[in-house]
């Protein structure tokens, strides 16, 4: 990245990171992790601030701000604030635009999320000439799916000539933590029909949290899952081109 054609900080020391929806479950655990690298300068967005106050009690250097990704004034926000990194934890992501990730790259700032949907994540692509344009990068999907479980699963199938099947299933503890965002986009799936690649062919005849199937979990009983939407069912067959059904799903406590 040229830093005479942006005029912005692009060393890691001093770097401005914006986290919006830092006063969320996801969002303020990402800036906690942040605030352990000296070398940045954090930025705590949210919608109200005061709901930033038990975060930022433990983060004394981040500075708080107000930020509401869908306002109309918040390419604005992002001029006054000039952010080097913008770290979308907000959500949900179902049914958004990709408009606050394009103010942000307009903004002069890398562009990361915590998307977990697959229309939004699977369609970020058409960010990637604005991007470039900008000398930016723009990473959606930096969660549990698809960024994880892809990791995972290239390094299972690393040493495989032929992959028949990846099924990946998450089964979160009823202990862990889900904020609103996380229940909205949860219930928002259910009913809606999946497009879903099974025996080398596209299907829609799956309907989110219809059908139930066993799991079983070291050291724990036997669980319940359904399948529902993730962004692995539409970039999975094409990162694994040899596996010839890709399914996703979900199981809670």
């Amino acid at each position: 990245v040229s830093t005479q054609s942006t005029g912005r900080n692009t060393e890691e020391k001093n770097m401005r990171v914006l986290v919006v929806g830092a006063s969320g479950v996801f969002g303020s655990r990402v800036a906690q992790l942040l605030a352990k690298n000296t070398n940045y300068s954090l930025l705590l967005g949210a919608r109200n601030p005061a709901r930033l106050s038990a975060v930022s009690a433990t983060l004394s250097s981040a500075e708080c701000v107000s930020i509401d990704r869908s306002s109309p004034n918040v390419s604005q926000v992002l001029s006054s604030l000039k952010p080097d990194v913008v770290i979308d934890a907000a959500g949900p992501f179902q049914s958004s635009s990709h408009a606050f990730a394009r103010e942000s790259l307009a903004a002069g700032a890398h562009y990361i999320d915590l998307s977990d949907d697959a229309e939004f994540t699977g369609q970020i692509g058409q960010l990637d000439s604005f991007a470039k344009q900008n000398r930016r990068v723009a990473l959606s999907g930096c969660s549990t799916t698809p960024a994880i479980t892809s990791a995972i699963v290239a390094d299972l199938t690393r040493d495989l000539r032929d992959v028949d099947v990846i099924h990946c299933t998450i089964a979160p503890g009823n202990q862990a933590p889900r904020g609103l965002s996380v229940m909205q986009a949860i219930l928002s799936q259910v009913g809606n029909p999946l497009r879903m690649f099974r025996a080398n062919q596209w299907h829609t005849d799956e309907l989110a949290w219809r059908r139930a199937y066993p799991i079983s979990l070291p050291t724990l009983s036997t669980r319940s899952a359904s399948f529902i939407g993730s962004p692995d069912l539409s970039l999975f067959p094409k990162r694994f081109p040899t596996a010839k059904s890709v399914l996703f799903g979900a199981s809670l406590e």
